[in-house]
């Protein structure tokens, strides 16, 4: 009897630490936030780059971390589940444009070939989809 009630009760604090959906919509705001920021950063070092201009390198893309949800958490929110997953894949995008910049700063050529900084302004462009959709998903968030 004692091994039931103590499993049960790892069940309830794993989850009462799930957050509300209150909380989940504005932690999901602030990490989009943070991602709007960073391809604003993305777009900038980029596009001074495809303009002649000279950046450099310890000059970087902010990526922030991905946003961690819970199964728990997804389970009882589909749109934040929804909404985490768009601001993932906006966050794969700035990524990539991040990690073309790591690869020219880790290269000896002595400029950024055009190419390269149309491609590294492209993927920060790609993140403003999904961006734009979980920013439209947490204007109707259930429940507001």
């Amino acid at each position: 009897m004692c091994v039931v009630l103590a499993l049960s009760g790892c069940g309830l604090l794993s989850r009462d630490s799930d957050r509300s959906a209150a909380t989940l919509r504005a932690d999901l705001t602030a990490k989009l936030s943070e991602l709007r920021a960073a391809q604003a950063s993305a777009l900038d070092l980029w596009t001074r780059v495809i303009d002649g201009g000279t950046v450099a390198c310890p000059e970087m893309i902010p990526v922030p971390e991905a946003f961690a949800l819970t199964a728990g958490e997804g389970k009882a929110v589909p749109a934040a589940a929804t909404a985490a997953a768009l601001l993932d894949e906006a966050r794969r995008s700035l990524q990539d444009a991040a990690a073309l910049w790591d690869i020219e700063c880790a290269d000896e050529r002595p400029a950024v070939p055009l190419e390269v900084a149309r491609q590294g302004r492209a993927s920060a462009l790609v993140a403003a989809t999904s961006l734009d959709q979980a920013d439209a998903l947490l204007a109707v968030w259930p429940g507001l």
